[in-house]
């Protein structure tokens, strides 16, 4: 897949990822639940972070492309991922995502071997109350 095709694909993913999880919750279950049965099912890694950054839920394409199985990332925060990333940096990036509300583009993730993967990314802030999901395609 081309690069600009990349990209449109992981933001029209998420897009419709956007719609889904609020149609869902209104039919009930947890903002969690909802989240995790969505995100199974994409073809894209994908990750979720609460407020903190701290990741809540992961899907397997995510720890495919990370090496963390799903427990860890649940341990890990959003700029344990981010290499050379200091925690001020961290969190200055982290409320300027938050206010933006929505992302796109390249990002490095560092992988638990210690690699550098470069993907295509969408995130949005606030796609359930407090809860932020970042899709993901290897470059």
């Amino acid at each position: 897949m081309n690069t600009n095709a990349s990209q449109l694909s992981v933001v029209a993913l998420l897009n419709r990822l956007t719609v889904d999880a609020k149609k869902t919750l209104r039919r009930g279950g947890t903002p969690l639940d909802v989240l995790r049965h969505l995100i199974e099912a994409l073809p894209v890694a994908a990750l979720v972070a609460d407020d903190r950054g701290q990741y809540v839920l992961g899907n397997a394409l995510a720890s495919e492309l990370t090496g963390y199985s799903a427990d860890e990332l649940g341990r890990l925060s959003v700029w344990q991922l981010t290499p050379g990333a200091n925690e001020a940096e961290a969190e200055t990036l982290w409320r300027a995502f938050r206010q933006q509300r929505a992302q796109s583009g390249d990002y490095q993730l560092l992988t638990k071997d210690g690699r550098l993967v470069t993907a295509k990314y969408a995130a949005r802030a606030n796609i359930l109350p407090r809860l932020h999901v970042s899709l993901l395609e290897a470059a």
